[in-house]
């Protein structure tokens, strides 16, 4: 009975668990690894950065014009009254007098005045004054010149205060026939020729360099004018005795260093387009600032009003390209003095006899490098072609120059190869999201380059992929 137990039981365990055979879906784990691959390339470009280029274009004519407030000085001869009592004037604002013509009058008692006014209603011009008018028109018509249209208004102002003068003066005849003129009655007569104006603002006797910047943006200018009623010593009128007046604009370092290369500035008037070309002087105002005279010798008719007046100064840089602003960037160079270098056969290059020390020993070698820039004191190196600190003789010398300096020159970084080169450029100015740079610049840009548009966080010698 046992044995058929033991039989038995050996006989189970010869059975073996059945285990199902593994298979793989290779359907399926071609379409995980496409999508893990899809999913890798939309993440990795979602979070890779984008380069935008720009493409140089065509040189173009580049100017800078410049808009300034400008002050208006001139040789102005301010005329006070002797006497208190009514005012009464005989030459229009701006009008041309000659030495000897009635300007005004001052009445102190104030019934001349009256009489004076109902004498000229009634007067007409004699035939002496006819002859003159007459002579006058006949002369402006054979100066007549229609490229210049602008005389017409100053012959306007001329024939204006010949009749008003005309008028004052047979007005004054007339009243001295029939009234006693006494001592009560005053005519004052131009002791010079030139321009009348009637008003005053300080600035009569002002010269250029007692200017500060106060006089450009002060708030309480203000003109004082003859009122009818007068005191004794009060302003009459001022004579404008010369036809040469200046324009006084404030300008900065870099605006006095632009200018200072010509002879004359071109000037526009805002005012009414008027464009003269002006000989000039450069100068340190009452406060220290820098300011520049500009000197005219016509035209001074138009402005004898003003004080102030709006101006632009055109200027034609050269020619360059026009290139985003947001493209700049900088690189700092090795400065190295001139008296340090010599020339070399090669052109852009410049030679410099370079120490190294070993012990007691000094070992020389000339070295030629790379001169990206070079201005009136310095070469510009770049720091990759040569060592920080180290040490240039100067030929036939015992001075030395230990190579430590550097300054940083604007650029952009041009990505013809597809990695960033630094260029340098010669910005002329900005104009808002622009920037215009000279063309023809030592290691710059020519057309058709392309260049980094954003150059922020960008480095030389970085790969755009």
């Amino acid at each position: 009975m046992a044995e058929k137990t033991n039989a038995k039981s050996k006989g189970s365990n010869n059975i073996l668990p059945f285990r199902r055979p593994v298979r793989i879906n290779v359907g399926l784990v071609i379409f995980a690894f496409l999508l893990l691959y899809l999913l890798y390339t939309l993440i990795h470009f979602a979070m890779r950065k984008t380069y935008a280029t720009f493409t140089v274009g065509a040189e173009e004519a580049i100017s800078q014009a410049d808009t300034y407030k400008a002050l208006i000085l001139r040789s102005e001869k301010p005329v006070y009254s002797d006497f208190a009592g009514n005012l009464d004037v005989f030459v229009q604002e701006g009008g041309r007098v000659s030495t000897g013509t009635v300007v005004a009058s001052v009445d102190e008692l104030g019934i001349y005045s009256e009489a004076m006014k109902a004498a000229g209603r009634s007067n007409t011009l004699s035939e002496d004054s006819l002859l003159r008018l007459k002579g006058r028109l006949t002369e402006m018509a054979v100066k007549y010149d229609p490229q210049n249209f602008r005389s017409i208004y100053a012959q306007e102002s001329e024939i204006v205060s010949f009749f008003l003068n005309d008028l004052a003066v047979s007005s004054i005849s007339a009243l001295e026939k029939s009234l006693s003129m006494d001592e009560f009655f005053h005519v004052k007569n131009a002791d010079v020729s030139g321009l009348v104006v009637y008003y005053r603002d300080g600035y009569e006797q002002k010269r250029a360099r007692e200017l500060s910047a106060y006089d450009f943006s002060r708030g309480d200018y203000e003109r004082t004018r003859p009122g009818q009623l007068l005191s004794k010593g009060d302003f009459l009128y001022k004579i404008i005795d010369s036809e040469n007046w200046s324009l006084v604009i404030p300008v900065t370092t870099e605006q006095a260093s632009r200018y200072n290369r010509y002879r004359e500035l071109p000037v526009t008037f805002l005012s009414n387009n008027l464009t003269v070309s002006c000989p000039f002087n450069l100068f340190t105002g009452a406060d220290g600032g820098m300011y520049i005279e500009l000197q005219l010798h016509q035209y001074l008719i138009q402005f004898v009003n003003d004080r102030y007046t709006q101006i632009r100064i055109p200027l034609e840089t050269g020619t360059g390209y026009k290139i985003p602003a947001s493209a700049l960037t900088s690189k700092d160079y090795y400065i190295i003095p001139l008296a340090f270098g010599s020339e070399t056969e090669e052109r852009g290059k410049a030679a410099f006899v370079c120490e190294t020390y070993s012990g007691t020993s000094v070992e020389a070698r000339r070295v030629e490098l790379t001169v990206y820039r070079q201005d009136d004191e310095y070469y510009y190196i770049d720091k990759a072609d040569i060592a920080d600190g180290t040490v240039i003789a100067r030929e036939d010398s015992d001075e030395r120059y230990t190579v430590r300096l550097s300054t940083a020159l604007t650029g952009v970084y041009q990505v013809n190869r597809g990695y960033t080169v630094f260029r340098q450029i010669e910005a002329l100015r900005t104009d808002g999201d622009y920037c215009f740079i000279r063309s023809g610049t030592a290691y710059g840009v020519s057309t058709f380059d392309m260049i980094l548009l954003e150059a922020a966080g960008i480095s030389e010698g970085q790969i755009l992929r």
